[in-house]
């Protein structure tokens, strides 16, 4: 053990220079702190984004905004198509629904691709 580490029961402390041995810090408190810390400075740092909610009783779907500049109507309807259909599987578990959900699935896919291909995303 050196001269700035002192032992209490098991338990370590550091004894700060600045500060004196009598001012020691545990190890597992100052580690605390500092991940506090830590956690309020990306709290206060890092925006935020809070999911706009569907108006459940008017049946209303606020618009989601995406940054790709490739993405148009025909990707959002095909995406809500497999989205519904997914939500049908689970509902039901069902050979049709199973069909349905890879149909949509595979369209889905597939009307991304052309769209990417089109706006020179993807070769």
């Amino acid at each position: 053990m050196n001269r700035n580490q002192l032992e209490d029961n098991g338990r370590s402390f550091i004894a700060r220079d600045n500060v004196g041995p009598t001012r020691a810090m545990c190890n597992h408190q100052h580690c605390e702190n500092v991940l506090r810390e830590i956690k309020t400075a990306a709290l206060e740092a890092i925006p935020h984004n809070q999911h706009q909610r569907k108006n459940k009783k008017n049946n209303i779907k606020y618009p989601q905004t995406t940054n790709k500049y490739w993405w148009d109507e025909t990707c959002q309807n095909a995406v809500n198509e497999r989205k519904i259909a997914l939500k049908e599987l689970t509902k039901k578990n069902t050979q049709e629904n199973i069909t349905n959900f890879r149909i949509k699935r595979n369209k889905a896919t597939a009307v991304i691709k052309k769209t990417k291909k089109q706006h020179g995303e993807i070769s």
